[in-house]
């Protein structure tokens, strides 16, 4: 069984912006699709890809078999201003691959250190879908500051298992996660071999 892309939009548009604005985030806000590059999924088995989005400034490699990674905008009207989130996501019988980024005003972050805008992301993002906490652990990644979230929400009745790297780079926030029906896959060789190919490109902001 598919994971549906319904889905997979609500869980991922709600750790977005839970991420910047923490739990009182998540309250009147609208969001709005803008553009979608292309059909949901395009379910073609192929080899490991390395994707790359110059706009974006990254690149990660799903794992293989997993169809090209398509785009989707979409913008969330919030208290301090509109914020344009762009995803990438892919998914087969396996899972799902899931990345997004987002650009906030400098405001947004007043008064909060980056754990603390982390963790109210996570504790938004939790709220946001009725999920719970499995397990998490504060690191960095190239040298920003980072957090990894294991969490269990519920979908069409059924438990979805998500793994979720969240990275904040000065003023833009990162989430890339891996969603499955499957608990034990999150920590397979193949999805710890994508969560590790994740990395910034040329342009992005030097850490602190």
């Amino acid at each position: 069984m598919k994971l549906r892309i319904t889905t997979i939009v609500f869980l991922l548009l709600a750790i977005s912006v839970a991420l910047a604005y923490g739990t009182a985030a998540t309250r009147d806000r609208n969001s709005t699709p803008s553009r979608i590059n292309g059909p949901e999924f395009a379910y073609v088995v192929q080899e490991a890809v390395l994707f790359s989005s110059k706009e974006g400034r990254f690149s990660i490699r799903p794992p293989a078999g997993f169809p090209a990674l398509k785009e989707s905008v979409s913008n969330q009207t919030t208290d301090v201003g509109v914020i344009e989130v762009h995803m990438f996501s892919s998914g087969n019988l396996r899972g799902a691959c899931i990345i997004s980024y987002s650009d906030f005003p400098f405001q947004s972050f007043h008064g909060r250190n980056a754990e603390k805008i982390l963790e109210d992301g996570r504790d938004g993002a939790l709220k946001s879908i009725n999920g719970t906490l499995d397990q998490q652990e504060h690191t960095t990644i190239q040298g920003y500051p980072a957090i990894i979230v294991y969490s269990t929400a519920t979908a069409e009745g059924r438990p979805v298992f998500i793994r979720y790297h969240f990275v904040l780079v000065q003023q833009r926030a990162y989430q890339f996660g891996f969603l499955t029906y499957d608990k034990g896959s999150l920590d397979s060789l193949e999805v710890e071999a994508y969560f590790k190919s994740f990395r910034l490109e040329q342009g992005a902001p030097a850490p602190h």
